[in-house]
């Protein structure tokens, strides 16, 4: 579920049902005037109802984008004249799922940072949730970095730091997103003159994980099959009978693939063939090879080095990551990166439907795992259907996994 980019909505009109009735309000954080948070105290305490009409408080405007069960569209406060962004899920749609939309919205009501798309509110009727957001109206990362052609390792640093940032605040609060990808970092503003041009925002929590802190572990097989860590493939690979687990460090794996493909405009795991992909990924086979390389500092490629570290044990956490040079350094090159022409090639593949999602996969693995353990005389699988055991650089306890465990209870995959 998407956010001011949303990309998962369904051709309903956003204003369904709104002037039927009552529309039912939900004050989440900040109120759509921009004024101060009105989230009551305990954090996850649910806000105060009341009556209200959507299309009285709000006059919606163009689309943005359109899905599965959704409609985004632009929106204007009739009485402060901010804008949002409103995005609205028809109740009678086969993929309206009440169960996800409620997790996503405790997940975005929770987030309260510069760097996450922040929910206003949430308004309701009888046919449609409305769910009214701040506001990105600068597009996908990937295509600002394309837009602008001169991208340094030095503008690398300050847009993966805000990144980072936003997720540290996210575990900070037992969440995980889950699916950080190129498609769910917007910009902040169109305008190449705002200050909000080269700010990011990180989107579409319906994937997220929201948990204790002091029970971190997941197990759910979700996101996207070249932004998944490795351990979540292991997990994939094995099936329903995995005892591993994983924590909020696979975003900080995914935050070093984007890291990669913003530097060199190709992403570091790739194939055609989607399970010689995932081999590449479970054993962390990359390098810093080729022509785009050969003038980035080392210690850019230290830092990638560090966040795509296949034991998780050993990767950092968001926090760490925070801590590194590439992203304190007022020394790093302003050159700009030879990165966009592959970048362009990159982001137009994505949306011509050659990337896979990982519902396909996992069907595939777990089918080559059910026959690997009936050709074995039906002993539960201990290599993975993709590749061979884990490499070496994986500690033993994970190649042996945790206890087991069904599901985390976290937005489904």
């Amino acid at each position: 579920m998407g956010c001011g980019g949303s990309k998962e909505v369904t051709p309903g009109a956003p204003g369904a049902g709104a002037g039927a009735g009552g529309v039912k309000t939900v004050t989440a954080g900040s109120d759509a005037q921009g004024g101060s948070a009105t989230r009551q105290a305990g954090g996850g305490a649910p806000a105060k109802e009341q009556p209200a009409n959507l299309t009285s408080k709000y006059e919606l405007g163009k689309t943005l984008g359109s899905g599965s069960f959704a409609t985004a569209r632009v929106a204007t406060n009739r009485e402060t004249g901010a804008k949002v962004a409103i995005k609205t899920l028809m109740r009678n749609h086969d993929n309206f799922d009440k169960d996800l939309l409620e997790h996503e919205i405790a997940v975005m009501k929770k987030l309260d940072n510069e760097y996450c798309i922040r929910l206003l509110e949430v308004m309701e009727d009888s046919k449609a949730v409305h769910l009214v957001e701040e506001l990105a109206t600068g597009g996908e990362l990937f295509d600002r970095i394309v837009e602008i052609k001169h991208f340094s390792e030095a503008d690398c640093a300050k847009v993966i730091k805000q990144v980072i940032l936003g997720i540290a605040h996210m575990h900070s609060l037992g969440a995980c997103h889950r699916d950080l990808k190129p498609e769910n970092l917007l910009m902040l503003s169109g305008d190449k003159n705002d200050e909000g041009y080269m700010k990011v925002k990180i989107a579409d929590f319906g994937l997220s994980s929201l948990r204790p802190v002091q029970d971190a572990s997941m197990s759910t097989v979700c996101g996207t099959p070249d932004y998944l860590a490795p351990e979540v493939i292991m997990i994939a690979a094995e099936g329903p009978r995995s005892r591993r687990k994983y924590d909020a460090k696979v975003d900080v794996w995914a935050v070093g693939v984007i890291c990669y493909t913003m530097i060199c405009g190709y992403p570091p795991f790739w194939s055609e063939n989607m399970a010689e992909m995932l081999h590449l990924i479970k054993h962390g086979e990359y390098t810093f090879d080729g022509p785009s390389w050969a003038t980035v500092t080392q210690e850019t490629k230290d830092f990638v080095a560090f966040l795509l570290t296949t034991d998780p044990k050993k990767r950092p956490t968001s926090e760490e990551a925070l801590k590194h040079p590439f992203l304190n350094s007022a020394s790093l090159s302003s050159t700009s990166l030879d990165n966009t022409g592959h970048l362009k090639q990159y982001v137009e593949s994505r949306r011509t439907g050659k990337i896979f999602r990982i519902v396909r996969v996992i069907t595939r693995m777990e089918i080559a795992s059910r026959r690997m353990s009936l050709a074995e005389g039906g002993s539960t699988p201990g290599a993975s259907a993709i590749g061979g055991n884990a490499s070496g650089n994986q500690s033993g306890d994970e190649e042996k996994g945790g206890e087991a465990k069904a599901d985390e209870g976290g937005g489904g995959g």
